[in-house]
């Protein structure tokens, strides 16, 4: 399957400039000549500029030559860029795209993954095997499409119904200075005619920074469809007149309204336009926020009566709600999967129960929909069932549902089910935003395509504000690295690049430091940890806010280390991030130790692993299934009817072809009973599960932290695997159980970290809910240092 890529990919202009679907200014006529400079700095057509392939090739060994060697001791430095000097000329930003060199695609699809050389033969075999797997699910969608006598899709045909849909952004971004004494009118969500107000009726996208300027007032970001900027801008003028509105675009900024109030129109009255009353964003309260479950699907209680707030909440749950691996396999025996197919199925039922139907609005469905576009190709049943029962209820569907669903194929690479929904969105009526263009974006495994689309996204305005571009940098992160280590470059080159492509501003954004992971993820494939090291160094040296080494940073390194089969460098990149950066271990990163130790039959190691993720509760499927390996092969040897050597002896135990894994054997016992007391012979084919129960037994009691740097004791451990190996090696046996260290906090208030169960309470129909139309995304969860209204 090819796509249209089997023959050599041609760059041409998106669209001709008559294509383009003219809107006209609906501002009000009391403030359409002070919204005029809008219409003006619109910018034209723009025909993106593609150099030929020599002439890119020129331009790649030029920056190769060009850039400077740095000392290995000295970490690179960014200058950081002014607000002045930040720059949202995307013409610029479509030239420097073009001239960028290309890393050609294989002659595959476009949605299948190229085939990558590394140093490391283990990575290469890792990426050989994840594109096999996505050959294979490509075959599987032609397959099916060719047996329902469905086209084959056409990655162009996606990007001309994406182009004709969507409408042509203001070539700009709108900042609007609001003085302290109208904050209690825009701002108060629960106020008439607030921001949440004309948000959802405008359907702009609003940034609130909580940062002040520097004469002390608030500071709001709009844009969006000229259009709508256009009746957002006029509807917040009416409302506060003193309000200055600016509008920052490659000209640089002019001045829409000067905040007097003279000749001002008199404020409009309630009847004059429909009254929207727009709660707090629900995915921001905590009775939505995500939970450890207790119980499995059918379990979780129901509210005593149902309205529109218990509905959210009872969904949350369910859709939100984390359930332990252990009890999982406690509530659900012999099961595979069994709880997400219960959560489905509960959530079909709650939606289809005639009580709840007065109850039933756009946020729930969110809600659910999010959970079911996390679950890929086998919940595409459910959301039929759902989707159907939105529209025959007359829930109104919006972009943001339809966003939700494409999510769902994207993890598929499912690009037949992606362009059906496309067109179901066209046939609603909504148009694609900004996160549906990304989605198409992420979608694409070719670079070349990639670029296509951001040509695209640039002819639509889309990529105007810094923001979107450093949204649309994380998308190409992985591909710039790429392209970048096949033209030499190092950890400066690469910055650099990043902040001549995408503006100095993109380290000024909560995704600086996922853009940096990316590129120390390319940086670690490719074995160059010198590199991985200085970009580290990079990041903590705090360039900016947003910039720091976090938990997904060590996830990172220490996953590669795993594939690349180093185990004690991933210590000694645990310790690194434990003693110098101060990050704690996360569960990803317990996960990828306990492998690399497998993999290198560090029994020490492992034990110590398993004790910290017992005790820490951070066990996983990976780490359960290994453990009980060992314990099938012990039943299958024999070694649980006889006595587990631990002490030091001159001779191996009968069973020396697998005396590395009765090594972890006997530690294994060893420490269940010394340090969870656990002894039971007869039990230990359930004794993981029995180890995690003892588990949250004890951190009932408190928080559990090992006294010291978990690195320290995996140290101490890689030394007695050193011996054990050895041993081993001498004909001796050399066994030393050694239990981890730790020390229990207790929180001050009182509570614990053991589990807890959502309760939903009781809300009266007359409270406040959420507006049909507002958006609650993925995104939304996380905190963030602005508010998206």
């Amino acid at each position: 399957m090819s796509l249209g890529i089997r023959t050599i990919w041609r760059a041409r202009a998106i669209s001709p400039a008559s294509s383009l679907v003219s809107r006209a200014s609906v501002a009000s006529p009391s403030i359409s000549q002070r919204l005029s400079p809008i219409n003006n700095l619109t910018s034209p057509a723009c025909t993106p500029v593609f150099p030929s392939r020599d002439f890119a090739s020129d331009v790649a060994a030029n920056s190769v030559e060009s850039t400077t060697p740095v000392e290995n001791g000295d970490p690179p430095t960014r200058s950081r860029p002014s607000a002045a000097t930040a720059s949202l000329d995307q013409t610029r930003f479509s030239e420097r795209l073009a001239l960028i060199p290309v890393r050609p695609h294989d002659a595959d699809s476009i949605l299948v993954r190229s085939r990558m050389e590394y140093p490391n033969p283990k990575e290469t075999r890792l990426n050989d095997h994840l594109r096999h797997r996505d050959m294979k699910a490509q075959s599987w969608h032609e397959d099916l499409a060719r047996a329902n006598h469905h086209p084959v899709p056409n990655w162009r045909k996606v990007l001309e119904q994406l182009t004709a849909r969507t409408p042509r952004y203001l070539n700009g971004v709108v900042r609007v200075l609001i003085p302290e004494p109208t904050n209690n009118s825009l701002l108060n969500p629960d106020a008439d005619n607030s921001l949440w107000d004309i948000r959802s009726r405008t359907r702009c996208h609003m940034v609130l920074e909580q940062e002040r300027d520097a004469n002390g007032n608030t500071v709001l970001k709009i844009s969006g469809a000229r259009r709508a900027v256009e009746q957002a801008i006029d509807d917040i003028v009416q409302v506060a007149k003193n309000n200055m509105v600016l509008l920052v675009s490659d000209a640089g900024e002019t001045v829409l309204h000067d905040g007097t109030k003279a000749g001002a129109e008199p404020q409009p009255t309630t009847e004059s336009r429909p009254e929207i009353r727009i709660g707090h964003t629900r995915s921001l309260d905590k009775d939505l926020r995500p939970g450890v479950l207790t119980t499995s699907a059918s379990g979780v209680s129901k509210p005593a009566r149902w309205t529109k707030q218990t509905l959210e909440q009872y969904v949350a749950i369910l859709a939100r709600g984390h359930l332990p691996v252990w009890r999982a396999n406690a509530l659900y025996p012999g099961r595979r999967a069994a709880h997400q197919k219960a959560v489905l199925e509960q959530l079909v039922d709650v939606f289809y129960d005639p009580e709840t139907q007065s109850a039933l609005s756009g946020a729930a469905f969110k809600i659910a929909f999010d959970y079911i576009a996390r679950r890929g190709r086998t919940a595409r049943p459910q959301a039929r069932v759902l989707f159907d029962r939105m529209e025959k209820v007359g829930v109104p569907t919006d972009t943001t549902i339809f966003n939700l669903l494409m999510e769902a194929t994207v993890h598929d690479k499912d690009l037949r089910s992606f362009s059906t929904c496309l067109f179901l969105m066209g046939r609603q009526g909504h148009e694609p935003n900004f996160k549906t263009w990304l989605l198409f974006l992420r979608i694409v495994q070719s670079e070349e395509v990639r670029r296509y689309i951001l040509q695209a996204m640039i002819h639509k305005n889309l990529l105007v504000s810094p923001e979107n571009r450093v949204r649309a940098a994380y998308e190409m992160a992985s591909f710039d690295a790429e392209r970048a280590m096949l033209q030499g470059l190092d950890v400066d080159a690469i910055l650099d690049e990043q902040s001549k492509l995408y503006g100095p501003e993109w380290l000024d954004f909560k995704l600086a430091t996922p853009i940096c992971n990316k590129i120390i993820e390319v940086l670690a494939k490719h074995s160059k940890w010198d590199q991985v090291d200085r970009l580290i160094d990079f990041m903590a040296s705090r360039p900016s806010p947003h910039v720091y080494p976090d938990e997904a940073t060590c996830n990172v390194c220490l996953e590669r280390a795993r594939v690349q089969t180093h185990a004690r460098s991933a210590v000694d990149l645990l310790q690194r991030f434990e003693s110098d950066l101060g990050v704690r271990t996360a569960m990803g990163s317990v996960r990828s130790l306990f492998l690399a130790f497998w993999h290198q039959n560090m029994a020490h190691c492992m034990d110590v692993m398993w004790q910290f993720a017992v005790l820490t509760g951070r066990t996983s499927s990976d780490m359960g299934t290994r453990v009980s390996d060992v314990l099938h092969l012990a039943g299958k040897m024999g070694w649980d009817k006889a006595p587990v050597p631990t002490e030091e002896s001159d001779a191996l135990p009968a069973t020396k072809k697998h005396a590395k894994q009765y090594g972890f054997y006997a530690l294994l016992m060893a420490s269940s009973k010394d340090a969870f007391g656990v002894a039971d012979a007869q039990g230990r084919s359930r004794l993981p599960d029995v180890l995690r129960r003892r588990g949250l037994e004890m951190r009932s009691e408190g928080r559990i932290v090992p006294r010291g740097a978990l690195s320290n004791a995996l140290r101490e451990a890689a030394e007695r695997d050193l011996r054990f190996h050895k041993g081993i090696t001498r004909g001796k046996w050399i066994v030393e159980p050694a239990l981890l260290a730790t020390e229990l906090y207790h929180d001050k208030d009182g509570g614990t970290t053991a589990d807890f169960e959502g309760e939903i309470g009781a809300f009266d129909d007359g409270e406040e809910v959420p507006d049909e139309e507002d958006e609650i995304l993925p995104e939304q969860v996380e905190d963030d240092r602005n508010i998206v209204i």
